[in-house]
């Protein structure tokens, strides 16, 4: 199930602009509009769904030549089309600010309803809820009836719009057959996409799944002649050649891979049952994603048991394996992207798991069932771990088979918990794969021995084979082979390995070192230059005692087990030669193995100073951050400053930065401030004080909107580097300086500390427009100014924001979430939805911050709502995601859920359940959380703890400043309204802390309080101007309460609505 819903009504919407101008009354009944201006305008209003000024609308209905008299028509206009819309009670024409705004309760234009479907369809798709997805497409699809906006089709500034439409409607059609052909539903994919295909017969990816669809259907010969119609067309009108993806899928269609005929038998001695559970999971994975974990010990055979599975079914495999040791960036991942790209798929330089996702659903639909294996996966990076478990969710209704083999013991709790994600994701089975029994290895023996082209071993021979073997068919080979080299049996797989090297050359075993120092598998380029002359011959020797195999372009040790034996003899002096000579083969042959390079110097360095190890491991540091595997830059940035000498401070400025910067992608934000502390030393000894205020900037984690992290609330960075970095401020550069002033201005408004707007015109001072620092000083003045009665001011900020973010998609995230916030604030839930749909499409490829800002926003919704269960499910699947994270971190994401639920539990009159977390949450945590301790402490009756706690927090100096004050004032309130009504003793008391607070609720009213970062909504901010009112004895605060009332039953904020109905009851109002 999605777990996306919002405000919508399953009825038909009352206006509906996909197509003509139709209006729907709640009996059924059409409404006419006859007049053609008031048909423009009641679509115009429709299509901007927010307020529009009078100038702009007779801009708009008179076609850019307005006559004088416009304005007052316009008046007209709008009184008769309030006339005719009279008999619809949710829907009406206001009369605001900045000028007339279409209202309408739930999603009362076919518009909203759009945004909504469409924004749960994305989502659901996301989940892998592929059914849901298409049942979500499909009324969002139903909802057009011919080209939107026909009634204002020759207004040249509402064109972005008509085009905006008809490009979501031709992504929705694609989006839809992509889940019908998962689904195997081709013959209703074919229907759409043939109507989509003749309104856009030049679309490339429309025709692509219309020939896939028509393959699937059974009918190839339409298929290759939607492609053929399409290269013709696309020649005759603009000269070109169809796109790769267009190519490649011609190709699949015309002429298929002959995939071999399925082998029944398993090749594997003693394996049958094994077989049999994977041939179970091959079969099942055709209906949705299956993970199968093979898990034993080493030598048993899991990487023989997946691969004589692969065999056996002809499967369409991508492989890979994880690498011992620290690898290149997305070392895991990086196989399974190289062998998409020789099939043809356009693979992303900066690939995402929703682009993974993306691609191997695309295999799966062009190309049929498809399988994805990691051996040894307890090796696998953690980067690239993190990668596929979000990919594979997607892909839950798809027919993708992951097999993945790893070893028994216990794993590092984070690279567990991705694993566990992993597996999840789809029907698991987990295969705990024993020992050979003994009459297997007594099979294998023979079989090894009579293919050796000797006989079969003598019984004793036999048997002590069999008895040392302890049931590895790999430890078994092994002696098989000494057998055949006539040398006595040796036990351990180590000694059997310097057995058998001691049957080849001195140059072979030189060669067996050199291997074992580059990899488990080698490129056969980069060892022939790392070689001595002769390589051919010696690799000979290697293949013939089986320590290695020979593919066409690698060289792969037997077994890893083999090359940990062949290492283990390697002295520390002569290991630290070969991977000197593994860096020189792999500059002068792969130049761009950044990775591998630095791994090979810095162990020829032997954990000493070596400044050429130190910059290759930057080099490999930087790579590593910008492919966002922020674990792999950390191990790389910590070997580089092992390697560095202290009095070289400029490599080690940017490796402590580089360490700093994933760290805090990590969540471990301990480790990166002590790397940006290390870091600012550094500048500070040089003297470099822009490096130092570089730093500063660094060392604050940015999130979807500039100061939040994917862990779910605010953190804003070091405090003390930015005070080091302003003491020269005279000395650096405007922008610069302009950027750390903005950040402390947030940093001290959202902690609710004195000195914000000094700081904030400290900025502007030093930030013109057009400035490379107008958007963080922009946004800074949004910050600081946050309340409920600066919402216009602040809309302007993020509209502003999301003119300055041009195509940088993360900056436009920001601004989009802050408009969505404002309009929120407002109550303009049309405005909401549109601007979500847009910011769940930014959010969908874009890492964790967006993905978590997007998440909290829901469970937001759902609180505000009521709807509870939604909320904590979508807790539950943020916990679930999260995965182990330690520190600071955890301590954001247990803050943030805490919140949501207590928020819960006050609504339902159980605040006091929490009451110990929230006080261990103050105390190790926020402070405001001690407002929270006061609420639950009065609810319980002990009111004396509470008064005490609100009247510090009232006392304190600062406290009630800035964006604070919409935090801190409603909690406030509440508090105080609690303890009054439960202790009239106290009532004295309440007053005098009420009287401090009610000033700062001046301007509060309609619109809704929502709280920086903008992911908790505290209804009608109204109700808290109104009770504090009321405890003072004001004779307006009934009134603002009941508005608020009515203002939260508009809004569907149900919680909020009875909490306003049940006060008016109560004392002060009773």
């Amino acid at each position: 199930m999605t777990l996306v819903r919002e405000w919508f009504d399953a009825n038909r919407p009352t206006v509906a602009v996909l197509g003509p101008l139709q209006v729907w009354g709640p009996d059924g009944i059409r409404i006419e509009v006859p007049a053609r201006k008031h048909a423009e305008l009641l679509v115009i209003l429709a299509a901007e769904r927010t307020a529009r000024s009078p100038d702009h609308l007779c801009e708009l209905l008179w076609r850019g030549t307005p006559p004088e008299s416009a304005v007052v028509t316009l008046q007209g206009y709008v009184s008769r089309l309030r006339k005719t819309l009279r008999p619809l009670p949710d829907l009406r024409i206001d009369t605001v600010a900045g000028g007339y705004a279409l209202r309408c309760a739930g999603t009362g234009t076919d518009l909203d309803l759009l945004d909504v479907l469409s924004r749960e369809a994305r989502a659901a798709c996301a989940d892998g809820d592929l059914e849901h997805a298409v049942a979500l497409l499909d009324r969002a699809l139903g909802l057009w009836r011919a080209e939107a906006l026909p009634e204002i089709s020759d207004i040249v500034e509402l064109a972005p719009e008509r085009t905006r439409l008809g490009e979501l409607r031709s992504d929705l059609v694609e989006l839809r057959a992509e889940g019908l052909l998962a689904l195997g539903r081709a013959r209703a994919a074919v229907a759409s996409l043939s109507e989509e295909h003749e309104r856009h017969p030049l679309r490339e990816s429309t025709a692509r799944l219309l020939a896939l669809a028509l393959r699937d259907a059974g009918r190839v010969p339409q298929a290759c002649d939607v492609l053929a119609r399409l290269r013709r067309d696309l020649r005759e009108e603009f000269g070109l050649d169809p796109a790769p993806d267009t190519v490649r899928v011609e190709v699949e269609i015309r002429d298929p891979p002959r995939s071999p005929a399925p082998v029944t038998g398993s090749r594997l001695v003693g394996r049958a049952g094994i077989a049999a559970i994977l041939d179970r999971a091959w079969s099942e994975s055709r209906r949705g994603l299956n993970v199968v974990t093979v898990r034993g010990a080493p030598g048993l055979g899991k990487t023989a048991v997946v691969e004589d599975a692969l065999r056996r079914h002809g499967g369409n495999g991508y492989f890979t394996a994880g690498v011992d040791g620290v690898g290149a960036a997305m070392a895991t991942l990086t196989p399974w992207l190289d062998q998409l790209a020789l099939a043809g798929h356009a693979v992303p330089p900066l690939p995402t798991a929703r682009s993974l996702a993306a691609l191997f659903a695309a295999v799966a639909r062009e190309s049929g069932p498809l399988v994805a294996v990691i051996d040894d996966a307890q090796w696998a990076d953690l980067d690239s771990l993190r990668m596929i478990a979000g990919a594979v969710r997607v892909l839950r209704a798809h027919p993708v088979l992951v097999l993945l083999t790893v070893r028994p013991e216990p794993l590092a709790p984070e690279r567990d918990s991705l694993l566990r994600v992993l597996s999840s994701a789809g029907a698991h089975v987990l295969v705990d794969l024993p020992p050979l029994p003994s009459a297997a290895i007594g099979e294998l023996v023979d079989a090894e021995l009579a293919g050796g082209g000797g006989a079969i071993a003598d019984a004793g021979t036999r048997a002590q084979i069999v008895a040392r073997s302890a049931g590895s068919p790999l430890l078994a080979a092994q002696l098989c082979g000494l057998v055949r080299a006539g040398r006595p049996l040796a036990g351990a797989v180590g000694e059997i390995t310097t057995a058998t090297l001691a049957t080849v050359s001195a140059a072979a075993r030189e060669l067996a070192e050199l291997l074992a120092v580059l990899g488990a598998r080698v490129p056969v380029g980069v060892v022939a230059t790392a070689a001595a002359p002769g390589f051919d011959a010696k690799v000979a020797e290697l293949v013939t005692a089986r320590v290695v195999t020979h593919t066409d372009d690698a060289i792969v040790f037997a077994h890893d087990l083999v090359r940990t034996a062949v290492l283990t003899g390697v002295g520390a002096e002569r290991k630290a030669l070969l991977h000197k000579r593994a860096a020189e083969a792999l500059a002068a042959r792969r130049p761009d193995a950044t990775a591998q390079r630095a791994l090979h110097l810095s162990a020829a360095a032997l954990d000493c100073l070596d400044r050429p190890a130190a910059l290759a491991c930057l080099a490999a540091a930087r790579e590593a951050l910008r492919c966002g595997a922020a674990q792999d830059c950390v191990e790389f940035a910590t070997r580089g400053l092992r390697h560095l000498d202290s009095n070289d401070p400029a490599p080690g400025i940017e490796l402590e930065r580089l360490a700093g910067q994933a760290y805090h992608r990590l969540g471990r934000y301990d480790l990166a401030e002590a790397h940006f502390d290390r870091a600012a030393r550094l500048c500070a000894t040089r003297g470099d004080q822009a490096e130092l205020a570089r730093t500063a900037l660094m060392a604050a984690p940015r999130g979807a909107a500039g100061y939040f992290s994917g862990y779910g609330v605010v953190l804003s960075g070091s405090s003390r580097l930015r005070a080091q970095a302003l003491t020269h401020r005279l000395s650096l550069d405007a922008d610069l300086v302009a950027e750390i002033q903005a950040m402390e201005a947030v940093d001290r408004a959202v902690h609710g500390l004195a000195g914000d707007l000094d700081a904030l015109a400290e900025a502007r001072s030093r930030s013109a427009p057009g400035s490379s620092s107008r958007a963080q000083v922009l946004l800074a003045e949004f910050v600081c100014s946050w309340s409920p009665s600066t919402v216009a001011q602040r809309q302007k900020i993020a509209e502003e924001l999301e003119e300055l973010a041009g195509h940088d998609r993360e900056a436009r995230a920001t601004a989009i979430h802050l408009r969505r916030v404002c309009a929120l604030e407002a109550g303009e839930l049309r405005s909401v939805r549109w601007l979500s749909a847009e910011f769940t499409r930014l959010a969908a490829d874009h890492g964790t911050d967006l993905a978590a800002t997007q998440l909290w926003w829901q469970v937001m919704l759902a609180v505000l709502r009521g709807d509870y269960d939604e909320s904590r499910t979508l807790m539950t699947r943020f916990a679930q995601d999260l995965g182990a994270v330690d520190g600071p971190a955890r301590l954001l994401a247990d803050a943030s859920m805490l919140t949501a639920g207590s928020i819960e539990l006050w609504h339902r009159g159980r605040l006091g359940e929490v009451l110990a977390d929230v006080d261990r949450m103050a105390e190790d945590f926020d402070e405001d959380f001690g407002i929270v301790v006061a609420m639950a402490a009065a609810e319980i009756g002990d009111h004396e703890r509470a008064l005490r706690l609100v009247e510090t927090i009232v006392a304190l100096p600062g406290t009630l400043h800035g964006p604070r004050a919409a935090v801190r004032v409603p909690l406030v309130v509440e508090a105080l309204l609690t303890i009054g009504q439960h202790a009239p003793r106290h009532r004295d008391r309440v007053a005098e802390a009420a009287a401090a607070v009610e000033p700062l609720t001046q301007g509060w009213g309609e619109t809704l309080l929502v709280q920086w970062p903008g992911l908790v909504c505290l209804g009608p901010s109204g109700l808290y101007r109104g009770t504090a009112r009321a405890l003072l004895g004001h004779s307006d605060a009934e009134a603002l309460v009941i508005a608020a009332m009515h203002r939260s039953r508009v809004l569907g904020a149900r919680p909020y609505e009875k909490r306003a109905h049940d006060r008016l009851t109560r004392w002060p109002f009773r």
